[in-house]
């Protein structure tokens, strides 16, 4: 929760030049938390990492393309399949 909510901070004032509200991260953090299965921590940081950063990165006509949650959780698994499960 606390990755997803700084990554939210950080690449929102970066790129509006504003803080944006933190509401969209916390639940991206949170369901990170739930769908995410692994005995290390850092999958769980990548997840929501990747989460954020999906929706800054991937957009069309000022709009994420999709949940950034599912997003996170789906590249983590493909990049860590021996340490993440879902």
């Amino acid at each position: 929760i606390v990755v997803a909510i700084g990554a939210e901070l950080v690449m929102g004032r970066a790129t509006y030049g504003a803080w944006p509200s933190p509401v969209s991260a916390y639940i991206s953090g949170i369901s990170a938390g739930i769908l995410v299965r692994s005995p290390f921590w850092w999958p769980y940081a990548l997840t929501s990492l990747i989460s954020i950063a999906s929706k800054y990165v991937l957009r069309y006509r000022g709009r994420h393309l999709w949940n950034p949650t599912n997003f996170g959780v789906s590249i983590a698994a493909f990049l860590a399949p021996a340490t993440v499960t879902v």
